[in-house]
């Protein structure tokens, strides 16, 4: 398992993708309702467009940690 520094590396580096649309087109889902809507969310959206999205919601929202905890959790180290 990666330590959180060079997992944060990975999940910043924009030469890599998740991949999720991948996923389901593997499975011969390239198009109708379903494809549409997946292509759609906020979590399947990649660079500009997620960016766009995600300062939209995080005005309207507070984080989903301080929802669940109350207050604003930052990331443990283990040790």
């Amino acid at each position: 398992m990666l330590r959180y520094q060079e997992c944060l590396t990975l999940l910043r580096d924009r030469r890599l993708r998740h991949g999720s649309l991948d996923t389901v087109a593997a499975y011969g889902i390239t198009s109708g309702l379903f494809f549409d809507w997946l292509r759609t969310m906020l979590l399947n959206l990649e660079g500009e467009p997620h960016q766009r999205q995600r300062r939209l919601v995080n005005k309207a929202s507070p984080s989903a940690v301080s929802m669940c905890c109350g207050r604003s959790c930052g990331p443990r180290r283990m040790s």
